[in-house]
């Protein structure tokens, strides 16, 4: 959540259109999956007043294409970067997994024969 004065859903709440897929953290898919509200595609019924908002942007000297480009490039670096800690941490415990001690059978067998039917010592 960026603005905490949103509820902890509107990012999804308000970003509805069929076909699309929604990325989220964890905590803001449960506070979806608990209250969270589908009112159908948010986003064609709003559409003219988007195109406003942003052809006002350009009469203020803001360049949508260079903002668009800058947030997909700092995006996909971000996504980069969580994908290689993930390709990272999974390799640690492959590594850790093949190079641990390993406990052999006769050093956890037993110590008396048919020990789980009560018979005597070895």
């Amino acid at each position: 959540m960026k603005d905490p004065s949103c509820p902890d859903t509107v990012y999804v709440s308000e970003l509805v259109v069929s076909g699309t897929v929604n990325t989220m953290p964890g905590n803001t898919l449960a506070a979806f999956a608990d209250h969270g509200v589908v009112a159908g595609d948010t986003v064609h019924a709003r559409y003219e007043a988007a195109r406003e908002h942003l052809d006002s942007l350009r009469h203020v000297g803001v360049d949508y294409a260079d903002v668009t480009e800058t947030l997909e490039r700092e995006g996909m670096a971000a996504f980069e970067a969580s994908w290689d800690e993930l390709g990272r941490a999974v390799a640690r415990k492959l590594d850790y997994t093949v190079r641990r001690p390993r406990v052999r059978a006769a050093d956890s067998a037993p110590t008396r024969r048919n020990d789980c039917r009560g018979d005597g010592p070895v």
